[in-house]
């Protein structure tokens, strides 16, 4: 195709767009199909047409769509990441696996499709898959914030007790103590406390400094674990007179606090950890858990409701909020009916 006819190709697809953001979508996709005439494997056409047939409940004719474009084009990267997006929507997570490894291919670097990999790999069973996407993402020298991504979709969808001789392993060949310190995190909240402390233990110094604090944190959380109790509040105290806001003591004490049935206690500093990290479903889960604990239901339900509407499409959120719904039908076709649009939602999310 000629450089004139690529652009004459490509320009049109922005009234196109356009009815795409007024929800116009059969008018978007008679541009496409304009468009698709003139030439039949134009990336962008291909996306406008996938996104106009998602708009109007085809999604069966946006996969077939996007996979005849990819047998033509196999680097088409718009293709791949729309047709990834419908799969994941639809909790397809076989197929889900074949589209990220093929992005993550492509798109070296880019870790977001590393994870995906992972979370699909991990959800639908392929374990040993899930494991050489995790090992790829998690070299010695990995960012704190990446290592924590991957070990949440471990401690979320992989019960395994593989996942504790490979954290153990990786946190020993890690090159920093802020990512061991993630790894020794992970290993107490998923059974191996004695890791843990021996992980932090030589960074967990006092009196409690900048330098220290998330060593501490993690250290104590470790100790509430093993049963030292008493040790373990002490050092959460101490962590949180020096920083209020440390995500990683508010949630290990109000955790210990429900243990030993102080759910005030436990109620303050969930509420206090939700502020800290919004989006967090699983600290969400943990401000209901103290209410509830705390007799309060009420306060409990309406914990999930916000959580629901503040964190869209959130499988756990979800299924906590269906538990209290048991045998009220119509709340619970409602309440499935609303998360259906929230995964619809989540799918057209930045595609505009």
């Amino acid at each position: 195709m000629s450089r004139n006819v690529a652009l004459q190709t490509k320009a049109p697809t922005l009234p196109g767009w356009a009815a795409i953001s007024e929800s116009q979508y059969a008018k978007a996709l008679a541009v496409s199909d304009e468009l698709l005439a003139v030439s039949p494997f134009n990336s962008a056409a291909v996306m406008l047409k996938g996104r106009a047939l998602i708009g109007l409940n085809r999604e069966d004719d946006a996969i077939d769509l996007l996979g005849k474009q990819l047998q033509s084009q196999p680097s088409d990267i718009g293709s791949l990441q729309l047709l990834s997006r419908i799969h994941e929507g639809r909790g397809d997570w076989p197929k889900l696996v074949d589209v990220a490894q093929r992005l993550t291919d492509l798109t070296a670097g880019d870790f977001q499709y590393g994870l995906i990999l992972v979370r699909a790999s991990l959800r639908s069973g392929n374990i040993e898959r899930a494991r050489r996407a995790s090992f790829k993402l998690l070299k010695p020298d990995a960012s704190p914030q990446l290592v924590s991504s991957v070990l949440d979709l471990w401690a979320l969808y992989w019960p395994s007790s593989q996942r504790i001789a490979d954290a153990r392993m990786l946190a020993n060949a890690a090159s920093g103590q802020e990512q061991r310190l993630v790894y020794a995190a992970f290993l107490s909240r998923v059974g191996s406390a004695a890791d843990a402390l021996r992980l932090a233990g030589n960074a967990a110094t006092l009196p409690i400094n900048a330098q220290n604090a998330e060593a501490n944190a993690v250290f104590a959380d470790a100790l509430s674990r093993t049963g030292n109790l008493g040790g373990a509040k002490a050092r959460f105290d101490a962590v949180l007179a020096f920083d209020p806001g440390n995500a990683t003591a508010l949630r290990g004490r109000s955790e210990l606090e429900l243990r030993t049935g102080n759910a005030r206690a436990a109620v303050e500093d969930a509420q206090k950890l939700t502020t800290v990290l919004p989006n967090s479903s699983s600290d969400r889960l943990l401000l209901s858990r103290a209410f509830a604990a705390s007799g309060d239901r009420a306060w409990a339900e309406r914990t999930l409701w916000t959580a629901f509407q503040d964190i869209p499409a959130d499988e756990r959120i979800y299924a906590a909020l269906r538990a209290t719904k048991s045998g009220n039908v119509d709340a619970m076709n409602d309440l499935q009916a609303e998360f259906a649009r929230q995964r619809g939602a989540k799918v057209r999310q930045g595609l505009l």
